[in-house]
């Protein structure tokens, strides 16, 4: 991947999730999470491999961000919904 070239990352989003369009907004606030997910990893994990996991349940859309490199305390993690607009 061009933003975290010395990592392995992997993408997960279902299908499912393209059953109801989002709004160019909604597009823009997804990759600019995206895009800072990323730059968090390679700034302050330094992880080999990145797996994040998008997921839609009604207007709300979800990234779960897992890494193995060195982080913030699981207990510590801090977790919001984003609704799509």
């Amino acid at each position: 991947h061009d933003l975290l070239p010395e990592a392995d990352v992997s993408l997960d989003i279902p299908a499912a999730l393209a059953d109801r369009p989002l709004s160019m907004t909604a597009r823009r606030h997804l990759l600019l999470v995206y895009k800072e997910a990323l730059h968090n990893v390679q700034k302050h994990a330094h992880a080999s491999h990145v797996r994040i996991a998008v997921a839609r349940t009604g207007d709300t859309v979800t990234f779960e961000i897992a890494a193995d490199g060195v982080g913030m305390n699981a207990g510590t993690a801090s977790r919001g919904p984003l609704r799509a607009l």
